[in-house]
């Protein structure tokens, strides 16, 4: 049995996106892409050419974590000790000669374990006792480790629930790097808001050919993103200017952490993330991100907001 000590990283937000889980990212940031029928998770880019595993370390013991890579979820939805919350490849130490070679040397011949959280054990999890190398597996693509969930049985199986974020975390077991990021989220194209990323809608919305679509309400589904840690803001005003900076609507993200906008002015605009109100001072804006109201799609996208603005 494998322990794992993994911090929670919770979200509430409902993300109505079905991006292609194969497409490939050039982005060297941690990605994650959740179908109805596979998944894909990009991990960081390492821009090492080779690695060394298998050195004479001092304190070295057989089958010590050398190298892990793991990708976690948690949500309210599982079922602790029985829904997966993570996937978790580790190469472990063995007495012998050092070895030398790429990233793929290095994974070669190793499982991507599916982790279950262990209901008598404070903080950590199990390895599935079932493994599935057909249809969980690792591969690398361009220098990246990417984690592969492959058919509908097991994209179902692994995520009853669709994760809304998930965290990376590289490096030897709680020692290396933990980033947390959307899922199906894509890099916007807008040089003003590098930051702010798009979820693609559905590629045929229900009745898209029919006149009850053509005439129905534009939707945009906005959650808001803290920047520091990926988590939601909730009961965060959330100001929709139009293109000539006139104001349509003053929303709040609620319980939720998010707004939706409905019957939306066509074309783009302007969604500003408001600090809270203070006595004669201006408001303050903690983020920003343009949407593009397009006609027969529903869409969705995140606005990242960073709330040490407010307190400046």
């Amino acid at each position: 049995m494998r322990y794992l000590i993994y911090v929670e990283f919770a979200a509430s937000l409902a993300l109505i996106a079905n991006p292609a889980a194969g497409q490939r990212t050039t982005s060297p940031e941690p990605q994650a892409f959740v179908t109805d029928s596979s998944a894909r998770f990009f991990f960081p880019l390492d821009k090492r050419a080779s690695y060394i595993w298998n050195s004479p370390l001092k304190g070295a013991y057989p089958a010590m974590p050398e190298f892990s890579w793991d990708v976690l979820w948690y949500g309210t939805s599982l079922v602790p000790g029985k829904d997966p919350m993570g996937l978790s490849l580790v190469v472990r130490w063995e007495s012998g000669r050092p070895h030398k070679g790429t990233l793929s040397d290095l994974i070669r011949g190793h499982t991507v374990d599916v982790l279950i959280e262990c209901m008598t054990c404070d903080g950590a999890a199990f390895v599935h006792p079932q493994r599935d190398g057909d249809s969980v597996f690792a591969t690398v693509e361009r220098g990246r480790l990417v984690f592969n969930v492959r058919g509908r049985e097991a994209v179902h199986r692994i995520f009853p629930v669709l994760p809304d974020t998930v965290t990376f975390i590289t490096g030897p077991t709680n020692v290396g790097s933990t980033q947390g990021v959307v899922v199906n989220c894509t890099p916007s194209l807008a040089r003003q808001h590098p930051r702010s990323c798009v979820v693609q809608p559905p590629k045929q919305p229900p009745n898209a050919d029919s006149a009850a679509a053509e005439n129905a309400p534009r939707r945009v589904y906005v959650p808001v993103i803290r920047f520091q840690n990926a988590t939601l803001q909730k009961h965060v005003r959330v100001r929709v200017k139009t293109l000539y900076g006139k104001v349509w609507k003053v929303l709040s993200t609620g319980s939720l952490g998010g707004v939706m906008l409905t019957q939306a002015p066509l074309g783009p605009v302007l969604l500003e993330a408001l600090c809270p109100r203070q006595k004669s001072a201006p408001t303050k804006i903690s983020g920003t991100v343009y949407v593009l109201i397009a006609p027969r799609a529903d869409s969705a996208a995140q606005l990242w907001s960073d709330p040490s603005v407010c307190t400046r």
